[in-house]
């Protein structure tokens, strides 16, 4: 019950406050203690990215998604994917965390599009 009405509480946060018309999208997971966000292509989520800066001066971590994922055949691996653990993290903590979030996401797409689509 605990993990789940924490799951909800991100979830409902995320619908709220991440940027409508970005193309983000998220999982709505049946069980785990992790959400995945898929941003535009063009947004990178690495460590050494605008982004991940920008969460981490907000006091936002996330696990970047490249970590996650083996290279295709050209080894190659996305660059625009992150994930979220709501396990550890209270439930007073989850609004004002995806807010931050939101916001980071929000700044990067406005002053990172140039570079972000060099990539």
């Amino acid at each position: 019950d605990s993990y789940r009405r924490k799951r909800d509480a991100i979830l409902d946060a995320l619908s709220r406050h991440m940027p409508k018309s970005a193309g983000i999208h998220w999982t709505q997971p049946a069980g785990g203690l992790y959400i995945w966000l898929t941003l535009p292509p063009t947004l990178d989520t690495s460590r050494d990215s605008a982004l991940f800066q920008g969460c981490v001066r907000r006091g936002v971590l996330y696990v970047p998604g490249d970590y996650s994922f083996q290279p295709d055949e050209s080894g190659q691996v996305p660059h625009h994917h992150l994930r979220l653990s709501f396990g550890q993290v209270s439930p007073e903590q989850i609004e004002p965390g995806i807010q931050r979030l939101a916001e980071a996401v929000t700044q990067t797409l406005q002053t990172e599009p140039a570079s972000a689509a060099s990539r």
